[in-house]
């Protein structure tokens, strides 16, 4: 499977910086989330909101993702 697609449901995902999911990750059990490239997994039926060295469940975020119409981030 590609790299930039995403390991539970498949579907090819947008690169997002590394800054962005380090600022939304909850900090499990001392556990950092490690540095490396992330994608934003664009299938809004998958769990997985962030997938790259490890893959980010919507429940490991500190807000809910959410995209808007022309599927930009909303906050």
């Amino acid at each position: 499977m590609a790299e930039d697609c995403c390991p539970l449901c498949g579907q090819r995902g947008s690169p997002v910086p590394f800054s962005e999911v380090k600022r939304r990750a909850l900090n499990h059990c001392g556990h950092e989330v490690p540095e490396g490239q992330y994608y934003l997994c664009q299938n809004q039926d998958c769990p997985v909101a962030y997938f790259g060295p490890v893959a980010l469940s919507h429940r490991d975020l500190r807000q809910q993702q959410e995209t808007n119409s022309s599927g930009g981030e909303v906050e």
